[in-house]
C-alpha cells in the first residue's frame, strides 16, 4: 500500500508539472551553437540598432570601424554555445510573449559566410533576469538559461557598438618607437622622457637606470586600456570638465612621425576613473590606478 500511494503521489506530481510546461516538446540545444561550427558573421538588429560582428582578414571587427575586443567575443561566444533552453512558455503567457518580442525583439543571425547557421529572436526582463528566445516562423517562445550560471543573457545581445570595440587605446611598435613623453602641466613636477638611443630606450639624465623597471613601464604604456570609450551623449556629460585645464599629456612618436597624444585631466577624490583625450578627438575614460602608475619621474627609473 506504501508503494502504490507513493507511485500515486509521483504519477500526479509528474502529471501536473506536464501541464505547466503546455505539453510542448522541446529540445534543449534548440538555440545553441555547435562549438565545431565555422561562423564568419554574427547579425544583431534591435529595434533602433544593427550591430555586425564579422570575421575579416583573421581579425574580428565590429561595423567595419573597430577591432572586436576579445574578451567581449570570448563571453559571447561561449553564451551563444552554452546557452539552453530551460522550458518553453506556458500557454496562459505565450500571448503576451509574443507582443514583447513584437516590439522589443533582437533579431540574431549567425552565418558561416552567407549560410544561416542559427535565426532567432531575443527578450529579456532585466528585473526578473529572465530571457527568452524565439525560433524564426515560431510562435512558441522558451525560457532561457546557461546551465550553472544565474546570469541575464540578453544583456549581451543588446550591447552598443561602443561597447564591443577593443579597449586598447593604441598600437604602439617597439621597433618603430622613437620617444614616449609625459609632459606635466605644473611645472613643479619634472617630465618624464624615454628616448631611443644606442639600440636602446634611455631616461635622459639617468646614468645609472634600471632597465627592468623602464621595460615594465613602457610595456604597461603600450597595454593601456580604456574602461570606456565615450559617445558624443556621453561626452556632454564631461564637456565642463574637458574646459579644464588637464594634469598631463602622454605622447609618443614612431618613425615615420606617427604620434598619439592622449590629454589626462585631474581625478575626482570620488570616482574611480580618470577622464582622457585620445588623439584630440576621443572622450575616454580610464581606470584611476592605471593612471597614476603612468605618473612618474625621471628619478623613478634611477637604478636604487
Amino acid at each position: 500500500m506504501i508503494y502504490l500511494v507513493t507511485l500515486v503521489v509521483i504519477t500526479l506530481m509528474v502529471y501536473f508539472s506536464g501541464k505547466d510546461q503546455s505539453g510542448v516538446s522541446f529540445k534543449k540545444n534548440k538555440f545553441t551553437l555547435d562549438e565545431q561550427a565555422v561562423i564568419t558573421e554574427v547579425i544583431l538588429e534591435g529595434k533602433d540598432f544593427v550591430n555586425r560582428l564579422v570575421y575579416n582578414n583573421g581579425v574580428w571587427e565590429v561595423n567595419g570601424k573597430y577591432v572586436l575586443d576579445q574578451g567581449m567575443r570570448d563571453v559571447f561566444f561561449a553564451v551563444l554555445s552554452q546557452v539552453e533552453v530551460k522550458r518553453p512558455a506556458s500557454e496562459s503567457v505565450t500571448d503576451s510573449l509574443l507582443q514583447v518580442f513584437s516590439a522589443e525583439r533582437i533579431n540574431v543571425r549567425i552565418l558561416n559566410n552567407s549560410e544561416v547557421v542559427k535565426w532567432y529572436a531575443v527578450v529579456g526582463d532585466a528585473e526578473r533576469f529572465t530571457t527568452w528566445f524565439l525560433a524564426e516562423n515560431d510562435r512558441q517562445p522558451y525560457l532561457m538559461q546557461i546551465p550553472g550560471y544565474h546570469s541575464f543573457i540578453a544583456g549581451i545581445y543588446n550591447v552598443s557598438e561602443n561597447d564591443w570595440r577593443e579597449r586598447f587605446i593604441w598600437t604602439m611598435e617597439w621597433a618603430r618607437l622613437k620617444n614616449f613623453t609625459v609632459d606635466y602641466t605644473e611645472e613643479r613636477l619634472q617630465d618624464l622622457v624615454f628616448e631611443y638611443a644606442d639600440n636602446f630606450i634611455s631616461v635622459p639624465g639617468i646614468d645609472a637606470m634600471d632597465t627592468a623597471a623602464v621595460m615594465d613601464y613602457l610595456q604597461f604604456a603600450a597595454n593601456l586600456q580604456a574602461e570606456r570609450f565615450l559617445v558624443k551623449e556621453d561626452s556632454l556629460a564631461y564637456s565642463n570638465q574637458l574646459k579644464k585645464s588637464p594634469y598631463a599629456t602622454v605622447k609618443f612618436e614612431e618613425i615615420g612621425n606617427r604620434q598619439n597624444s592622449l590629454v589626462l585631466y585631474p581625478p575626482a577624490t570620488d570616482n574611480n576613473y580618470v577622464l582622457g583625450l585620445l588623439n584630440n578627438n576621443q572622450a575616454i575614460l580610464l581606470n584611476k590606478q592605471h593612471v597614476l602608475f603612468l605618473y612618474k619621474h625621471p628619478a623613478d627609473f634611477r637604478m636604487n
